[in-house]
């Protein structure tokens, strides 16, 4: 489509400059011979050539530029593939100048994952952008876009939970290693066994070996934080449930 579009705006020049040349220059009044081009063809010819450029400059140099500027890693749901790629591919994504190049690797990443290549469809990428608009949908505030937050990241990586349980302060259970408190505990839990057997007593209980992400708010803030998981290589803060005794 777009190789279309730019041999229509080149066929349109070559048209335009075949127009002012071979439009008959010399007219006939009452037998006096004129040599002028009449002004009207003029203004039509400058105008169209001078709007075909306008467009063509816009096009190549700065709406590209522009489009560098606004996608940011920090407002560009592209960027939420990072969470997908590994060692060189990640460091070729970031290295990667404007969303229309972020674009264009992404759809040639999914190729090698598309589970019906023969049809139009790509049903694992579809899963993931789903997941990036459910996360920007649940998660977003003003300054932060949803699949940057944990919860965001959790949902693109593991999907949706399968249940969700929400405990206010429970000291008996843990604390934060310098202030002492949470307000909030939030436990996401998946209908699958979890990888890790080490799991504090306390958390076994509640999660039952089921595969979890445990979230916590701390005081004034309304930002959760992913602190514990039973998953290889997720956050697991063993400090947040040293039991708080009498003598602390």
């Amino acid at each position: 489509m777009k190789r279309t579009a730019k041999l229509v705006f080149k066929g349109s020049i070559v048209l335009l400059i075949l127009f002012y040349f071979l439009f008959p220059k010399t007219v006939s009044a009452k037998s006096y011979q004129s040599s002028a081009t009449p002004t009207w063809v003029k203004v039509t010819y400058f105008t169209a050539i001078a709007l075909s450029l306008g467009k063509w400059c816009w096009d190549s140099f700065f709406k590209e530029n522009a489009s560098k500027i606004r996608f940011t890693e920090a407002d560009s749901s592209s960027f939420a593939y990072t969470y997908l790629l590994k060692g060189d591919s990640l460091s070729r994504f970031k290295a990667l100048p404007s969303e229309k190049e972020r674009q264009r690797y992404i759809r040639s990443y999914w190729k090698q994952f598309d589970p019906y290549p023969f049809d139009a469809k790509n049903e694992l990428r579809d899963e993931f952008e789903y997941r990036i608009n459910r996360a920007n949908k649940s998660f977003s505030t003003p300054n932060k876009k949803g699949w940057r937050s944990d919860k965001g990241r959790i949902i693109l990586l593991y999907g949706p939970a399968d249940d969700v349980e929400v405990f206010p302060f429970e000291s008996s259970i843990y604390k934060h290693p310098h202030t002492n408190e949470y307000t909030d505990m939030e436990i996401w839990l998946y209908d699958k066994p979890g990888e890790r057997t080490d799991i504090p007593l306390e958390l076994k209980g509640l999660t039952g070996g089921r595969m979890f992400f445990l979230f916590t708010r701390l005081s004034g803030t309304d930002v959760y934080k992913q602190v514990y998981s039973s998953e290889l290589g997720e956050l697991n803060d063993n400090s947040l449930f040293e039991r708080i005794t009498g003598n602390e």
